[in-house]
């Protein structure tokens, strides 16, 4: 089984890094990192991306601009909030998502 794409968008260097270090630990995802818009719409296209996870200091506004954006190319994209809480709640958050 291929496994997931995750982008991770987070203005927060340190939570970014622990959270691409959690999820590229599992066999089941991919994920890829920036903390920016503009930095993630690069990522999108050289990627087939299935899920954006959004971290601390994504506004709500990027957020929803950001999911606009990316499911022209995706309508099937899913979305993710995170603030932290520890990789079992992450990972929680991603199945809920999933089974959705």
């Amino acid at each position: 089984m291929k496994p997931l794409q995750i982008l991770v968008l987070s203005s927060h260097a340190k939570m970014l890094k622990i959270i691409l270090r959690a999820l590229n630990k599992s066999e089941y995802w991919e994920a890829v990192g920036t903390k920016n818009f503009q930095e993630g719409i690069q990522e999108f296209q050289k990627n087939k991306i299935d899920i954006i996870l959004f971290g601390i200091g994504v506004t709500p506004e990027t957020a929803s601009k950001a999911t606009s954006e990316f499911q022209k190319s995706n309508p099937n994209l899913k979305t993710v909030w995170h603030y932290g809480g520890g990789t079992g709640l992450l990972f929680n958050e991603i199945y809920t998502v999933l089974n959705n």
